[in-house]
């Protein structure tokens, strides 16, 4: 591991730090849960203090025995621009934190594999409520989505997490923090996206760009890319439960303008209606005093 991507290392404390939650589809006993990304945001600040086990998860659900406590989690900060190692673009969103290992407390053989990278998944103990909601997320379909997610306790290092690197673990959003990248802007919507130079060149990053770009809803693209909780905030600010009534597919009631032009264009069909009924009696007359003479 790089000197930089130490936060501190002296004679009591080796911090680093280390993403511990994503948006992401686990899988579990009772199926596939989903952690979304406003979720993790809400719980972010209920890792502040929390206590770390080294190497494996307490016996129980909550770290009840100090002999369990090899550090803790401190400034934990919700991201949205961590690292996605599939793009290797600053768009994946998640928790992230910086734990302090007691070295009093943490053995020298685990510090070590800290340091060189050896180990660097680790594992959330949380509470949550199961909110019974099927879905789908990045091509991924869940059967539930986990809310209300208070966080307890951090295993770390452990061999392999429910979450693994490089979703989730110790210094995995910085371990390509000095590769070249290759930036390409849309213009039109003011995107910048970047991608690793190794395997993108610059026409193909355009390329890309201009195949996932929602060239026909330009709102959705930039929806996408301010992040959807953001979007949503902003939208509901500015124009209050209406915004709900419209993404469920409701009908707002019509405003007085609308009524008022609703209410001319049933007057112009109704005159429209009695001319033809006019014209059609003095038709039918001139049929009638033809039939007479006749």
């Amino acid at each position: 591991m790089e000197d930089g991507k130490i936060i501190q290392d002296d004679d009591k404390f080796l911090v680093v730090k280390a993403v511990i939650a994503s948006e992401i589809v686990h899988k579990y006993k009772d199926g596939m849960a989903y952690k979304p990304a406003d979720e993790l945001e809400k719980a972010a600040w209920t890792a502040e203090g929390r206590w770390v086990k080294a190497l494996s998860h307490p016996a129980s659900d909550q770290i009840r025995n100090v002999n369990d406590i090899n550090g803790r989690m401190e400034n934990p900060r919700f991201r949205k621009d961590l690292n996605d190692p599939k793009t290797n673009r600053p768009c994946r969103r998640g928790i992230e934190v910086d734990i302090r290992f007691f070295k009093d407390r943490t053995g020298k053989d685990v510090l070590d594999k800290i340091r060189t990278g050896q180990l660097k998944d680790n594992s959330i103990g949380f509470s949550c409520d199961k909110d019974v909601t099927p879905g789908e997320f990045q091509g991924q379909k869940y059967d539930y989505v986990q809310r209300n997610i208070c966080i307890d306790h951090l295993a770390a290092p452990i061999e392999q997490g429910r979450c693994p690197s490089p979703y989730c673990g110790i210094n995995v959003d910085a371990a390509d923090d000095n590769k070249p990248v290759v930036e390409v802007q849309d213009a039109d919507l003011g995107i910048s996206y970047r991608f690793d130079s190794a395997k993108f060149t610059p026409e193909k990053a355009k390329e890309w760009m201009q195949k996932r770009t929602y060239k026909d809803c330009p709102v959705c693209t930039r929806m996408e890319e301010v992040g959807y909780m953001t979007a949503a905030q902003r939208l509901y600010k500015q124009y209050g439960p209406d915004v709900l009534e419209v993404i469920e597919g409701h009908k707002l009631p019509q405003t007085k303008d609308a009524d008022d032009k609703a209410a001319e264009q049933k007057d112009d069909l109704t005159g429209n209606v009695i001319q033809a009924n006019k014209a059609a009696i003095e038709n039918l007359r001139s049929f009638l005093a033809f039939l007479e003479v006749s």
